[in-house]
């Protein structure tokens, strides 16, 4: 474990044996901002540096948020469930096959817009989080309907047809869908690792524009000092001003914080109900029945218990939840311990180890076709080289990390692993 200190935020634990000098300076930055004063900061075994914040970052909603320490694919998580029926090796390339059909991949999205009724279930699923969202905050509820979708839609930028075809898609990425088998019950389960597509996107970087620095505002404030303040006294006024302007450059705050809320509610919900949509399609073409389910969010505003989670899962005493290792390893199924040290928090995954162009440049497609030998993929190719299990940090070594917050239950080995290609 690494323990850090900020001029402000003075409580912050890495709980990893090592981390790159990049992801130390962010998270360094961020302890440095008033955001994180008074909060702890607690940051996943399976850290890296991402986009403007590491990955695996977790910490308390203060009194501002930065878009970008969610990031673009908003309420991105995992879906897994329990498949009643049995399955056979020699049916692979078939349910392969079926798949890849059923749901479009990558940049593909839906030819086809949501039946009547998909609508109307959308449109209900919505409504119960924001329910859910405004009571906790004592707030009038919107009606969601096709003209509030309409109006949010013009809003954030995106075509209404994307955002309706955009549902029931995979994406690319590390995004895959996966047929695997526990090692303890040799149950089998279905997972979907995807989030909310172009729409998260364009929520993000909607209000993130909003947050950035406000020039006109310090040329204002610089003007009105010169009027107002003294000669001996304008460096050290200024040296204020600037402070003050650095500690909310990139964060919403008031109303703004409270409109980006709202658009996290419906593009968290977006990308859950999308997970859903493409579990129901494959079932369906496939013939399948379903049991139990389990699903994690890992890049999310937890409207629950108010904690960020950037490439971390909530782990709550008693609560499933599922961490990836790569595609060779499988799946661990593990149970929440409720460790209110780790921001009731685990990994949400291996962590990359090699960022996409290095594993590009350093592994080696023999030896990422040998690892993956005893997993039916048609995905194993120079496009996803980048997302091999030689690009993932240690499976033993996360293992061991994650002890304190979850016990693990199974794996779940991998029998057929899908990504866009």
């Amino acid at each position: 474990m690494i323990e850090l200190q900020g001029k402000f935020g003075k409580d912050c634990k890495i709980f990893a044996n090592t981390i790159e000098n990049e992801a130390i300076g962010t998270i360094q930055n961020i302890l440095n901002n008033p955001v994180t004063t008074g909060v702890p900061v607690r940051v996943m075994p399976d850290t890296h540096q991402g986009v403007d914040i590491v990955i695996g970052f977790t910490m308390p909603v203060t009194d501002r948020v930065n878009p970008n320490h969610i990031g673009v694919d908003i309420g991105c998580g995992m879906l897994c469930v329990e498949i009643e029926n049995a399955i056979t090796k020699d049916s692979f390339p078939d349910i392969n096959h079926a798949i890849r059909s059923t749901i479009p991949m990558g940049f593909e999205i839906n030819q086809q817009s949501l039946s009547q009724q998909e609508r109307e279930n959308l449109f209900t699923f919505l409504s119960i989080r924001m329910e859910q969202f405004c009571s906790k905050f004592q707030l009038a509820k919107p009606v969601i309907s096709e003209e509030y979708v309409s109006q949010l839609c013009k809003k954030v930028g995106i075509n209404e047809t994307t955002f309706y075809n955009s549902l029931g898609t995979l994406g690319g990425g590390n995004h895959f869908i996966e047929l695997g088998r526990a090692e303890s019950t040799n149950n089998i389960f279905l997972t979907i690792h995807t989030g909310s597509r172009n729409f998260g996107v364009k929520v993000c970087k909607y209000h993130a524009e909003i947050a950035k620095f406000d020039k006109k505002a310090f040329s204002n404030e610089i003007q009105r000092l010169k009027s107002t303040v003294e000669p001996q006294s304008m460096q050290a006024e200024i040296q204020r001003l600037k402070e003050k302007f650095a500690g909310y450059s990139g964060y919403l705050t008031n109303e703004a914080m409270f409109h980006y809320l709202c658009d996290m509610v419906i593009a968290q919900g977006y990308a859950a109900f999308n997970r859903k949509l493409i579990i129901q399609r494959i079932i369906k073409a496939l013939g399948w029945n379903t049991a139990i389910s389990v699903e994690t969010v890992h890049n999310y505003i937890s409207f629950d218990d108010m904690i960020i989670r950037k490439g971390a899962i909530a782990a709550y005493a008693n609560d499933y939840v599922v961490i990836p290792m790569n595609m060779a390893d499988g799946i661990l199924l593990c149970r929440g311990k409720g460790n209110k040290d780790w921001n009731y928090s685990a990994p949400h995954g291996a962590g990359r180890l090699y960022s996409r162009s290095e594993a590009k440049e350093r592994l080696s497609m023999d030896v990422f076709k040998a690892q993956m030998s005893n997993v039916y993929s048609t995905s194993v190719c120079e496009g996803t080289l980048d997302e091999s299990p030689m690009a993932y940090k240690n499976v033993q070594e996360i293992k061991e990390l994650i002890e304190p917050t979850v016990e693990i239950v199974d794996t779940i080995v991998p029998l057929i692993n899908i990504k866009a290609v």
